[in-house]
């Protein structure tokens, strides 16, 4: 079976998460629409804390995958109980902007953090 259609499947699937209130998710969230990032925030309904480790420079692969599922773009305050959000990446991260601005749309109250290493 193809990885990317296992792991598109599996998202659609994938159960929800009612009482998790901090996660920590790496670059695979990373997709050109932030698709991944969208649906795991959809089923995690009381979370409180998010923090996102990337660790590549830019993860091209992820990057170049085609959006096959829109996640919504304009739906401002979507994840309210979402508190803060805590950002990892090296600093010559290329896409770190991009994600906030993603993260502005849907959880615009919470507190975001970046932290940016050599």
């Amino acid at each position: 079976m193809n990885l990317k259609r296992a792991f598109e499947g599996g998202m659609l699937t994938c159960p929800a998460f009612s009482n998790l209130t901090s996660l920590v998710l790496g670059d695979w969230v990373m997709t050109a629409d932030f698709y991944p990032l969208h649906r795991i925030l959809q089923l995690s309904d009381k979370l409180k804390d998010l923090t996102l480790k990337l660790e590549m420079e830019e993860c091209s692969t992820c990057k170049a995958l085609p959006p096959t599922r829109r996640a919504p773009t304009s739906a401002s305050g979507s994840y309210p109980c979402i508190e803060r959000i805590k950002i990892y990446c090296r600093k010559e991260h290329l896409r770190v902007d991009e994600l906030v601005q993603a993260l502005l749309l849907i959880a615009g109250n919470a507190k975001i953090s970046i932290e940016r290493r050599p």
